[in-house]
């Protein structure tokens, strides 16, 4: 069970009781009654999120051979350190659960999975990929990140991609008309690769 968002369920969102072996891996259920409900299944649990639930978050996670880096509003996580955290979400009152640049709880957190022995994946639930260089978030959205210029000449555009088309190949970025020549140290290209005209690549 990996990179699914559960939201408002009446009763138990994910319900492992009487089943084998299970692996379930970066979800989020949020608004619910009951989270994640094992009775003692065997398999594994890794980089989960439950917010805002009126039951127990995690419930009978004991049979489980791994549990690691699961985070609880509550004080029901199999992993006491993830025990009682917010979330901060992109906006939770319009149901989008992706995690906020500023969240401090669950990104950065997950355990990278990208080998895991189970079932290895690199991506989240859109297809971003995941752990760039900033930590592997829990949950099932990879956060966007803040850019934080260091020096700049000015606060400027200095080109906004309009005409000038932008080839990525491995570690080159190559434009189809050459930029300004006053490009300095702390210069950012903001590059939106997932399309949702939020400022924000991945």
């Amino acid at each position: 069970i990996v990179n699914n968002i559960i939201d408002d369920v009446n009763g138990l969102s994910i319900d492992g009781t009487s089943n084998g072996e299970m692996h379930i891996f970066n979800n989020t259920i949020v608004n619910g009654e009951e989270g994640y409900v094992l009775d003692g299944s065997a398999g594994t649990m890794m980089n989960n999120i439950a917010q805002n639930m009126s039951g127990d978050s995690y419930k009978n996670t004991g049979g489980l051979t791994t549990a690691t880096n699961n985070l609880s509003g509550d004080a029901t996580s199999p992993n006491d350190t993830y025990d009682n955290k917010t979330v901060e979400f992109m906006d939770s009152a319009n149901k989008d659960f992706r995690l906020a640049s500023t969240d401090t709880e669950a990104s950065g957190n997950g355990a990278d999975l990208s080998a895991d022995a189970n079932y290895a994946f690199s991506t989240d639930i859109v297809g971003n990929n995941r752990a760039t260089g900033n930590g592997w978030d829990m949950g099932a959205y990879e956060a966007n990140r803040a850019i934080y210029r260091s020096v700049g000449t000015n606060s400027a555009v200095l080109e906004d991609g309009s005409g000038n088309n932008l080839t990525i190949s491995g570690s080159i970025a190559t434009f189809s008309v050459a930029l300004p020549n006053n490009v300095g140290v702390g210069d950012v290209i903001e590059y939106d690769c997932d399309g949702d005209n939020d400022g924000l690549g991945s």
